[in-house]
């Protein structure tokens, strides 16, 4: 992964895509979050605690918060495909190069 070189044109289409990846990823978030709420057969107490522990756990979910860097673009990129943030068909409209590198690491 060391070995990649960001080419300008992949680091500002990630610029570009990177917010509507995390807001897609932080509705789905508080689709479940309202599962959660309306589960009328668990006591209010418990969804509350249980909401409140799992927002504390999701807030350091790489589908949530990032560190812009573009050393590490890469890095966020995998972290967002391992955490079902984004797809590869996320990707098209990155160079040929970054797509190959990324389809490569997630297959291996």
């Amino acid at each position: 992964m060391v070995d990649y070189e960001v080419q300008e044109r992949d680091w500002k289409t990630f610029r570009k895509h990177i917010g509507t990846w995390q807001e897609n990823y932080m509705e789905a978030l508080l689709d479940q979050y309202q599962e959660i709420a309306n589960d009328h057969t668990i006591a209010p107490s418990k969804r509350f605690w249980k909401l409140c522990d799992r927002i504390k756990k999701d807030a350091k979910l790489p589908g949530v918060i990032i560190e812009m860097s573009r050393s590490l673009m890469i890095h966020n990129l995998l972290n967002r495909y391992d955490s079902s943030a984004i797809t590869l068909n996320d990707l098209k409209d990155f160079t040929p190069e970054l797509q190959a590198r990324i389809k490569e690491i997630v297959e291996s």
